[in-house]
């Protein structure tokens, strides 16, 4: 492949995310996560994660996932102002 046909640093990612998580990959054989578990995604996250209300399912493990959808969040949560609501919304689904 020479350079004009590169997908550069996104495709890279991309394809390696893709990889990690088909069947038989390192994925499988991880233990399933078995404590409860809150799973906060961005509303524009896009692409990774094709129909966000069904991700829970990817964690059969646990009898207590809480899926919590931040409007206009994505990827770099932490570098916005976002990142209010999602840790706001951690703190209080931390048992007391």
């Amino acid at each position: 492949m020479d350079e004009s046909e590169s997908p550069g640093a996104a495709g890279y990612i991309f394809e390696f995310v893709r990889s990690a998580v088909q069947a038989g990959s390192l994925v499988d054989s991880l233990p399933p996560i078995a404590d409860p578990l809150l799973v906060g995604i961005g509303q524009s996250i896009g692409g990774f994660i094709t129909i966000i209300q069904e991700e829970p399912s990817g964690y059969p493990g646990s009898a207590d996932v809480t899926l919590v959808v931040i409007p206009k969040m994505a990827h770099m949560h932490n570098f916005t102002d976002t990142r209010i609501e999602l840790w706001d919304r951690f703190l209080k689904w931390l048992p007391t």
